[in-house]
Order: structure tokens, then C-alpha cells, then sequence
């Protein structure tokens, strides 16, 4: 049997640790935290026709993704839908801010990119978890109730090799009164 060196096995000791904590990095810079300082939030509730589901996006640039929560509308149930939509790699915050604009507005930007993917988060991952009416609006002769509401986004597994850290948020719905 072979038998190593004390400097031998010092060396393959330091080498497994700089190794191990390369992958540790590589997985926190994988896992995503919407309330980070570096993360802009873009909530978009109204188009010209008047008021519609909340919409609200977290943008990752350094990763190239997008968080898109969708809050429906319809009812005081305030059902959450979170899907992540991955670009690809390098794509940077103004090309980013074209996709967003497109989403929100009138789709100005022919050249924003196209998502490499897009993966729905599952039903629960997101929830809302307290609302309150807070005001009434009209808009082109229809009436709405305007919520705040609290939402919650569960610690999940990994999706298209990014994670999330739980979270909680806030974000205004209007609700068409009858």
C-alpha cells in the first residue's frame, strides 16, 4: 500500500476545499433573491384599456432571468401564477428592459430578445396571504375595487438550475366590481 506524504495529503486537502467552496459560490450565485439590492421590480397593473391583472417582474441581470408573478383580477381570491423566463447568457439589463417593456406597454422594441425558456413554478410556490381593500377607481365608465394584498413566495427546488429564496412582498390589485 502506498502511503502519502503529510504535504501530499495537506495538498489534496486544500485542493478538495477550493473545489468545494467553488461549487458552494457557483450555487449561491444560483440562487435568486428578489428583495437583493441589485434586483429591480417592475409591478404593472393597467394597459389602455383600463385596469388588468397585476403583474409584477424581478430582474436578474447578472443571470439573465426574469421572475414573473401574475395576480389575477377576478376575484377577491387574488390567484398567483410565478413562472422564471430565462434569456441567454450575457443578455444585459437594457436588452432585458425592451422584453419588459414589451410585456407591459405597446411592444415598441422589434429587436428585444426572445426567452430561452420559460417554466411555470407550480401551484402554492406563490400566494397571496392578506388583503385589503383600500379605495374604489373608474376607469372608460367601469368601476373596480382596489386591493392592497400581501403575497408570499415559498422556498422551492431547483428550476432550470435556479432557485429562490423564500419571500414576501406587496403589490395593488383592482378588482372589477359588478
Amino acid at each position: 500500500m502506498n502511503s502519502i506524504s503529510k504535504k501530499q495529503w495537506v495538498m489534496a486537502f486544500l485542493m478538495g476545499f477550493c473545489v468545494s467552496h467553488a461549487l458552494h459560490a457557483q450555487d449561491n450565485q444560483n440562487v435568486l433573491n428578489p428583495k437583493d439590492k441589485s434586483v429591480k421590480r417592475l409591478e404593472s397593473n393597467q394597459s389602455f384599456g383600463g385596469y388588468t391583472r397585476t403583474k409584477i417582474f424581478y430582474t436578474f441581470e447578472k443571470q439573465s432571468v426574469i421572475l414573473r408573478l401574475v395576480i389575477d383580477n377576478k376575484t377577491t381570491k387574488f390567484p398567483v401564477t410565478a413562472e422564471l423566463i430565462t434569456f441567454a447568457k450575457g443578455t444585459d439589463g437594457k436588452a432585458l428592459g425592451k422584453w419588459l417593456n414589451n410585456q407591459t406597454s405597446d411592444a415598441l422594441y422589434a429587436d428585444a430578445p426572445n426567452p430561452v425558456s420559460k417554466k411555470n413554478l407550480g401551484e402554492g410556490v406563490c400566494k397571496v396571504t392578506k388583503s385589503k381593500k383600500q379605495d374604489s377607481a373608474s376607469v372608460r365608465g367601469l368601476n373596480f375595487d382596489k386591493y392592497g394584498v400581501e403575497f408570499k413566495l415559498t422556498k422551492m427546488g431547483s428550476v432550470e438550475g435556479f432557485s429562490f429564496k423564500a419571500f414576501e412582498d406587496k403589490a395593488t390589485v383592482y378588482v372589477k366590481t359588478k
